[in-house]
């Protein structure tokens, strides 16, 4: 059986604080992938790290297409202002 501890309780408690007290954002780079590559995809610009470049290649499509179908679309009727391309995104 499990037993709670007074150091166990403590270290709850330390969490929740450092969760309150942390002012930092985590942005992992997957997240940012799929807009960037859709944008470079659609419009022939952008940055593209490492893995979607040759020799390396070893993304795939998927994740960024769902961004890259919209963008498409909003090129196609004249749309694609950067504020809308950034808020469909997600982004802004």
């Amino acid at each position: 059986m499990f037993l709670i501890t007074r150091e166990f309780l403590a270290l709850v408690l330390l969490r929740i604080l450092n969760g309150f007290a942390v002012q930092t954002a985590f942005d992992p780079d997957e997240y940012w992938q799929g807009p960037e590559v859709a944008h470079a995809l659609v419009f022939g610009y952008g940055h593209l790290t490492w893995e979607w470049l040759d020799p390396a290649f070893i993304r795939g499509f998927l994740h960024p297409l769902v961004f890259a179908i919209p963008f498409k679309v909003l090129h196609l009727l004249q749309l694609d202002l950067p504020n809308v391309v950034v808020r469909q995104a997600g982004l802004g």
